[in-house]
């Protein structure tokens, strides 16, 4: 069975090149929106997410002005992958949401444990790492408050 559950099943150089890229010269970045007008004179903020971002490489982490690490639980994070995995309706209750069995198996045998293994990196690359009883009920009053603060230190 392949992996893509660890960093290398990603390309890290194609990744850090696309990431320089768009950092130098975003007009002609690849993958940009060209539905989206960009204004010279006004900060442009890019959201990077990815389940073992800071795990790759420093050179990748040390790209970001703002690192912030969500730790979570199995449960919690087993759901969200469901979710977006089999496109369920974001306002159906998580209480109403049964994951298959043989989701769980593949998601707690291989998921979950490649996370455990790069956590306390990951952990320690970010700047701020937020518990889970930090942002509970889709409540991100504290992780919004973090980001305006640093976003204003940055610009």
């Amino acid at each position: 069975m392949v992996s893509f559950e660890e960093p290398a099943s990603i390309n890290i150089d194609r990744f850090l090149t696309i990431l320089r890229q768009i950092n130098s010269d975003l007009e002609n970045a690849p993958m940009r929106r060209s539905n989206f007008a960009i204004d010279k004179n006004q900060p442009i903020c890019i959201v990077v997410e990815g389940f073992l971002l800071f795990a790759l490489s420093n050179d990748v982490t040390s790209m970001f002005d703002i690192r912030i690490f969500l730790d979570s639980t199995q449960s919690r994070c087993r759901m969200q992958r469901f979710r977006r995995k089999t496109h369920v309706n974001p306002k159906m209750p998580d209480s109403q949401v049964a994951i298959t069995d043989h989701f769980s198996r593949w998601y707690d045998n291989l998921v979950w444990p490649e996370y455990l293994k790069r956590r306390d990196l990951q952990m320690a690359n970010a700047e701020k790492v937020f518990k889970p009883e930090e942002y509970q009920d889709r409540n991100y009053t504290k992780l919004d408050t973090y980001i305006d603060q640093r976003v204003k230190e940055i610009v």
